[in-house]
């Protein structure tokens, strides 16, 4: 193999295409002829391999965007094992070509012929992927609302995903197809951030505060993570959780450590859910009277 090829075919994976082949110096003859002989394959159309050389995931991915030509990405579940997001692989290569293309790739490729933009666009090294943001809410419409929620939960909590992004893929949808896209087929059952639970818990619990006598002002207690919401004066520290950001074991585990102190140091924890606070409202402000209406014999600087 002449050696600007063989090196470019090194950093693909092992795959090269007919054009790079060509730019190297082959014909197309020659390429027939290799591939008569045996020593070279054709793992997809006009994208080939060394007989001898191993596939992996990554040359597949490679062949499937080499094969449908430079405007192509690789996007949704494909795009989110590149980006390590918690997504589970479906057995396909997606990819995503203008509207008006329509490549021959063959299975396994999924081709999505949708518009990305090119701030939805990226790169990981040098194989064109849809950005961070995008894939997730390329992927979420694919997802069941189990897995689907703990992307959207981990995306929004590690800042991958943020409004700007949502509002720009709404904007730039043709009419008629953001909905399917990104907005109303997502699936998450608890589909809110960490942060806005904590900010619509705190409206209403600071007011129950007040009328069972609490004038403290709501405050965080412990030292890393998500800032429950704390009333000093009657040692009640209440967590509004979001159940994917516990799934990380270390997380896990510092909650967990969390909890035992403030409760050794006399405080009452409650934890709320988001399906409580939209479903169960009454039930949490009565659990919170309750709560602060109790006697409390320790200090709070124990926390």
């Amino acid at each position: 193999m002449i050696r600007s090829l063989q090196i470019l075919a090194l950093h693909q994976g092992g795959v090269f295409g007919r054009a790079q082949a060509v730019s190297a110096g082959y014909t197309a003859g020659q390429i027939r002829n290799r591939i008569r002989r045996g020593q070279r394959r054709e793992v997809l159309p006009r994208v080939y391999a060394a007989t001898s050389t191993p596939l992996d995931p990554l040359a597949q991915f490679w062949a499937a965007h080499l094969s449908a030509g430079p405007v192509s990405v690789i996007s949704h579940t494909t795009a989110a094992r590149l980006w390590e997001l918690p997504v589970p692989p479906d057995g396909l290569v997606h990819l995503s070509v203008p509207p008006g293309r329509r490549p021959r790739t063959g299975a396994p490729v999924r081709v999505h012929r949708v518009v990305v933009g090119d701030s939805d666009r990226a790169g990981i090294d040098g194989l064109p992927v849809t950005s961070r943001a995008a894939t997730v809410l390329d992927c979420l419409p694919l997802l069941d609302r189990s897995d689907g929620a703990k992307l959207l939960d981990r995306a929004v909590q590690q800042g991958w995903l943020r409004p700007v992004h949502v509002e720009r893929r709404l904007a730039e949808s043709p009419a008629g197809t953001a909905t399917s896209r990104c907005d109303g087929s997502w699936p998450p059952s608890d589909p809110v951030p960490t942060a806005q639970r904590n900010a619509c818990c705190t409206d209403s619990c600071a007011s129950t505060a007040s009328t069972a006598g609490d004038r403290s002002t709501p405050s965080g207690c412990h030292p890393a993570g998500s800032q429950p919401l704390t009333f000093p004066a009657s040692l009640v520290a209440i967590e509004v959780d979001g159940w994917a950001w516990h799934i990380d074991p270390e997380r896990f585990q510092l909650d967990r450590s969390r909890q035992n102190e403030m409760v050794t140091a006399g405080w009452t924890v409650l934890r709320f859910t988001w399906t409580d606070l939209t479903e169960r409202p009454d039930l949490v402000l009565r659990t919170v009277r309750r709560a602060l209406a109790t006697p409390r014999l320790m200090d709070a600087t124990r926390c």
